[in-house]
């Protein structure tokens, strides 16, 4: 998600609003390395931990990238965002920064910061990556590393953070919601405003990998919690001078964020995923969920146009959703707008693309989806 004066979220919804035919690969989601150098207690992808990687490793070189990107581009591609484990282990990041300028492919970068120098800050620059998100999790630096799972996270973040905002890169700081840090929030937003970030993304996490486990020892704000955290964002605006967004469905927005783009979707007709040995997937969800490769480009580039085009998995994607969503998903009339959410979450924790997802679902049953979203019965067919 990006700011300088605009949000990614908002130029991803105007994607899904304007996306055109299904047939449009718009938008790749590259995974360039499995590993991480820290352990978050919440991260879905779950990579190993690695401070510094192997010379020769088995990964998908940047040579392979480019092709593999350019023949994307012949399916329509316009972006790619790179994200982890954490990409700026790769010693060659700016050597995907610069042919993806030389191709005309925008770069977003998603990175826990702690790898930020002032010398990747300029190649940032330098090669017109044009947004940056950084995860931050507490405005407290125990809490912060805590969830981080190494000491000393808090500090090189925030460091990372102000090298890039030194060059003048769009910068979005990501908080992922605990309990914990959800009471302590206008603390955070304190500290937002003290190094000069302007743009925040909340994110639920996501019920997969060391996710799933949090959820089941009850660390996470449930429905209910989540709901009434957003019903007070108005009056957290009130102290932050920028763009704070919470990543909920559209359904449960009201209509003055909806107007301003605060909300976002998967387009998930117009998107792939490449994991770090070259597999093809959804997204990074091919690390966890192998029913969803769908075979692999890096030593043969061109087969992401047959993947696109003839793979059945993504073909049932393309003319299936939203048309056929079960459940509350089915009945919700922004389906076509929000695409059933995370469909890639869904299949994971349900076996089927179809089924509606947990949070709406979960909603519904318990009163709190909003009834002047659901379709008409007369209408439902």
């Amino acid at each position: 998600m990006r700011k300088a004066d605009e949000d990614m979220s908002s130029c991803e919804n105007r994607d899904n609003m304007t996306a055109g035919s299904p047939d449009v690969l718009k938008t790749l989601y590259i995974n360039p390395t499995k590993f991480c150098n820290l352990r978050c207690r919440h991260c879905w992808v779950s990579p190993p931990q690695k401070d510094v990687l192997d010379e020769g490793s088995d990964e998908i070189s940047a040579e392979q990238l480019e092709k593999v990107i350019s023949e994307a581009k012949k399916l329509g591609l316009t972006a790619i965002k790179l994200t982890g484990g954490e990409p700026l282990l790769r010693k060659d990041i700016g050597e995907i920064f610069r042919f993806c300028a030389d191709l005309d492919v925008k770069v977003s970068v998603e990175t826990n910061g702690t790898l930020i120098t002032e010398k990747t800050a300029g190649l940032f620059r330098k090669y017109g990556v044009f947004f940056v998100s950084v995860s931050l999790d507490s405005h407290s630096e125990d809490l912060n590393d805590f969830f981080r799972g190494r000491k000393g996270a808090y500090k090189a973040a925030l460091r990372g953070i102000r090298f890039l905002l030194e060059e003048g890169i769009p910068v979005q700081v990501i908080i992922s919601l605990y309990r914990e840090n959800l009471r302590d929030f206008r603390l955070f937003l304190g500290l937002m405003r003290e190094i000069g970030v302007n743009n925040v993304k909340i994110n639920t996490i996501s019920i997969l990998g060391r996710g799933a486990n949090l959820m089941r020892q009850g660390i996470l704000p449930g429905v209910e919690e989540i709901l009434d955290f957003y019903k007070k964002m108005d009056l957290l605006r009130e102290t932050f001078n920028g763009f704070l967004y919470l990543d909920i469905p559209i359904v449960f927005k009201s209509l003055e964020d909806i107007k301003n783009g605060l909300c976002g979707s998967c387009n998930i007709k117009n998107i792939l995923g490449i994991i770090s040995d070259g597999s093809v997937s959804v997204c990074g969800i091919g690390y966890l969920e192998k029913d969803l490769l769908f075979g692999n480009v890096k030593d043969d580039p061109r087969a992401i146009t047959r993947i696109w085009h003839e793979n059945e998995t993504l073909k049932r994607i393309k003319e299936d959703i939203p048309s056929k969503l079960e459940g509350v998903c089915g009945i919700c009339v922004f389906r076509h707008r929000c695409l059933g959410y995370c469909r890639a979450e869904v299949y994971y924790n349900t076996r089927d693309l179809l089924a509606p997802y947990w949070f709406c679902q979960e909603a519904y049953e318990k009163g709190l989806f909003p009834s002047t979203r659901l379709i008409p019965e007369p209408l439902r067919t």
